[in-house]
Formats: structure tokens, sequence, C-alpha cells
């Protein structure tokens, strides 16, 4: 699992993403990023050989007709 975020790490996020974040939201924001991270680190560790990519979820594709 990756370690915690710094308080300046999500200060520097905040101001990448053009967000304001006050003081009291930081340590809100560092449990949040960091349940990102740790959910991005679960996915990371999946052994997806052989799995082709998915480009839609459904078999639909687009029915061209002839013009009218």
């Amino acid at each position: 699992m990756a370690e915690p975020l710094s308080e300046m790490q999500v200060r520097h996020i905040a101001k990448l993403s053009r967000l304001a974040v006050g003081a009291s939201e930081v340590e809100a924001y560092r449990a949040q990023l960091g349940a990102v991270l740790a959910h991005m680190d679960t996915l990371r560790a999946l052994d997806l050989a052989g799995v082709e990519p998915l480009t839609h979820v459904s078999g639909a594709v687009n029915r061209l007709d002839g013009d009218a």
C-alpha cells in the first residue's frame, strides 16, 4: 500500500486542480486521495495477461443505412 499523502502533497494536487482547499479540508482530502491510491494499487496488482481491451460494454455497433 502506498504511504499516506502529506499535507504539502494534498495542497499541491489542489493547486494543480485549481481547487481552494481550507486547512480543515486537508485531512479529509488526505484520507480520500489515499483511498483512491490504495484502490489503484489493488488494480495494478491484478494479472491482466491475455485480457482483451474493452472498447464498449455492450455488443452494439453503429448501424449504417444508405442515404434516403
